[in-house]
């Protein structure tokens, strides 16, 4: 489907996040990086379709009017913000960050949702002039701390660096 993120395996691909990341789990279970406690896995993975369909998905849709010059529809300048508004709220009752989104373990919900910052909080500022992440008390400082991570620090180099490289393919100036 021509679809990011997509997974290759010996297999064949798969997309789909919450797809990829059971399939990360299966196939490499250790170290875990969703709870082992039903309830708490399951909260993970709510937390992580909460951030998927009500924060990133409206912000998804400013794309084309932040990077291809499109001006976005009044219905959709009305509605995506309201949207990202309610999904933060319920990412403000439900994740925890001491340290982690779900509280001791860093699990999949950090990483799914570290990810999805970037998209948010550009749509948020660009479009909005909002700083959408001062919404959720304790977001910043644990997005912070995820930064310090090696790997994060390593995958984000790698991030800006395709990006930058796209940007460029596509003309457009950042």
């Amino acid at each position: 489907m021509g679809k990011v993120p997509a997974l290759q395996t010996e297999h064949g691909y798969l997309s789909e996040t919450d797809v990829i990341l059971a399939y990360l789990e299966d196939v490499q279970p250790m170290p875990t990086l969703y709870p082992r406690d039903a309830f708490a896995r399951a909260k993970a993975n709510k937390i992580i379709k909460m951030v998927e369909l009500y924060i990133e998905m409206p912000a998804h849709q400013t794309l084309a009017a932040m990077f291809g010059g499109a001006s976005l529809a009044d219905y959709q300048r009305e509605t995506i913000r309201p949207m990202m508004e309610r999904g933060l709220a319920a990412l403000r009752r439900l994740a925890q960050f001491s340290p982690w989104v779900c509280g001791e373990q860093f699990t999949y919900a950090d990483i799914y949702l570290y990810r999805s910052l970037g998209v948010i909080s550009s749509a948020a500022g660009k479009i909005y002039d909002w700083d959408a992440l001062a919404e959720v008390p304790g977001l910043k400082e644990w997005q912070a701390r995820v930064a310090q991570r090696p790997l994060t620090r390593a995958i984000d180099t790698e991030t800006q660096t395709a990006l930058q490289a796209f940007l460029k393919q596509m003309n457009i100036a950042q």
